[in-house]
């Protein structure tokens, strides 16, 4: 942690899985703690997360109590009902371990009552069941991954990995269209599912992934050997440190030379993640390539792509001809929350005005009026989504202040590390309209004003 705070600038997530952390000793509670303590002298990085995946067999009341006090994240491993479950997941006995897992989860439950689970399906036909079990159970956040058909996965396949994979993401597709049909009929307890919420987020927003933000994912082995990139485990050159812990300057030139004060980091970042994984042409989310696993191998066009471009391509088509059903998907807030005290809220009237002290435009309005705070005291946008639509049919000629004043609001956020989230929700808002705009105009983005300070 030492390392990587003296980078600079950096908000840092730690999540411990694969092996079960609840058996390790010294507790997750104790090494998220010396994680965060470890940071204390860096002032300009931060841990935004610590987080587990456990498959829940260990927990029980005071576990439970002991995580959720700790600021850790827990994420339970479930895929679904009993019987696509037990089909993988079994205890040493070779029992299945459905009903230990639901007894784990309602311990986390009593003292975590919206908490996250993971599954992990292996055959199209399961999506639909392991949903209409989520629903059923009340569980509003879940991860559903497709089994991916490589290595022990392959012997699963019934048909050729492509035609496995365009059938899994049209499982997802009719997935999505259960979890609207909930959504809108009981919208005070709705579900999402991570996949199809952010591949429908980035349609709604017209956003390709990690284009405006620069990130990466490292992997520290159970033998406390960092590397460079989970695919890249086991491979010579992608280790970053063998028996000794790493320093800044071994971070950096993992990661391209992003040192502190590198003014252009983001970008060299992006162009290492190019230049380390080798994506096909035009690839806008190389780092989860699954060709890019050296020691699994794969085949030349990944399958992942096949499944996100498939789901994609549906969910367009479900967005153009029913925008109102097809965003009941997307959870857009970033959780629950209290309205903006005034002492917390930005003042519309001194920061969405615009520098000629012009009024401010009604959707601006209405954003600003629908800040919240959450748990942490960070600001987000409740019912994100209907703010969406109604910036989405704006005319973007017509409407030029609006965006304007949304840009600026935005850079004005950013300032806050409180308003951080808020602020990147806004300027998507921004860019919905900008975007064809300067198209049309060739106008460069907004200079800083006062506005939003």
């Amino acid at each position: 942690m030492s390392a990587f705070g003296a980078l600079g600038d950096l908000d840092l997530g730690i999540q411990l899985h694969g092996g079960e952390p609840l058996l390790l000793d010294p507790s997750v509670e104790l090494l998220a703690s010396i994680a965060r303590n470890a940071l204390v002298p860096h002032h300009t990085a931060s841990i935004g997360s610590v987080g587990i995946v456990t498959n829940g067999v260990l927990l029980n009341a005071d576990r439970a109590t002991s995580l959720v006090e700790a600021g850790l994240r827990v994420v339970v491993s479930l895929d679904g009902p009993q019987h696509i479950h037990d089909r993988h997941r079994v205890t040493a006995s070779g029992r299945g371990s459905h009903r230990q897992v639901m007894r784990g989860l309602a311990a986390l439950r009593a003292v975590d009552p919206d908490p996250r689970v993971i599954a992990v399906i292996s055959q199209p036909a399961d999506v639909g069941d392991a949903i209409q079990f989520f629903v059923s159970e009340g569980l509003s956040h879940v991860k559903i991954n497709p089994v991916r058909p490589e290595g022990r996965g392959a012997a699963m396949l019934e048909n050729s990995p492509a035609a496995h994979m365009v059938a899994m993401a049209d499982a997802y597709f009719d997935a999505a269209k259960t979890i609207a049909a909930h959504n809108q009929r009981r919208p005070e307890e709705p579900i999402y599912e991570e996949n199809i919420a952010i591949l429908m987020a980035r349609v709604i927003l017209g956003e390709t992934p990690r284009t405006t933000a620069a990130d990466w994912t490292l992997l520290v082995d159970d033998r406390g050997r960092l590397w460079s990139h989970p695919g890249g485990y086991g491979v010579a050159h992608m280790a970053i440190a063998e028996g000794e812990p790493p320093s800044a300057a071994s971070l950096s030139r993992a990661l391209g030379d992003v040192g502190e004060d590198v003014p252009d980091r983001a970008d060299r970042l992006m162009s290492r993640q190019r230049e380390t994984f080798r994506p096909c042409a035009g690839c806008a989310d190389p780092m989860w390539c699954a060709g890019f696993r050296p020691l699994v191998g794969g085949p030349a066009r990944s399958p992942d792509c096949v499944w996100r471009d498939r789901l994609i391509a549906r969910l367009q088509e479900w967005w153009h001809e029913s925008p109102a059903e097809a965003v009941s998907v997307v959870r857009f807030e970033s959780g629950e929350g209290s309205r903006a005290t005034p002492e917390q809220s930005p003042n519309p009237q001194e920061e969405a005005a615009s520098a000629d002290d012009e009024p401010i435009e009604p959707a601006v309005q209405a954003l600003v009026d629908s800040v919240r705070f959450g748990p942490n005291g960070h600001a987000y946008v409740e019912n994100y989504a209907d703010r969406v639509l109604e910036i989405r049919a704006l005319d973007p000629v017509g409407s030029t202040r609006t965006f304007l004043q949304l840009a600026t609001l935005a850079c004005g956020y950013a300032d806050r590390d409180d308003r951080r989230e808020l602020a990147r929700s806004v300027a998507r808002l921004a860019r919905v309209g900008l975007e064809p705009l300067t198209r049309r105009r060739r106008q460069p983005f907004p200079r800083r004003s006062r506005l939003g300070a």
